[in-house]
């Protein structure tokens, strides 16, 4: 019986969406969740903008002879 394995069936009322794709809008605590998330994930995107994709720009900037940066250091 398939119902049998473990991971087929899932309980109602999780808040997650009926099809794959998720095209069926989640609510409650899920959606929120999702939101919360993706604010997340901006955030982090964000940081690591900041802290190692500026520096390299810069450093990589400086090096080929671009004003500011490390050409104003020396």
């Amino acid at each position: 019986m398939s119902s049998d394995i473990i991971g087929t069936t899932r309980p109602s009322g999780t808040g997650r969406t009926a099809r794959a794709g998720g095209s069926v809008r989640r609510t409650g605590t899920a959606a929120l969740w999702d939101r919360a998330k993706t604010i997340l994930i901006h955030i982090e995107l964000a940081v690591l903008a900041v802290v190692v994709i500026y520096p390299l720009v810069w450093v990589v900037g400086a090096s080929f002879g671009a004003t500011g940066g490390l050409a104003q250091a020396s």
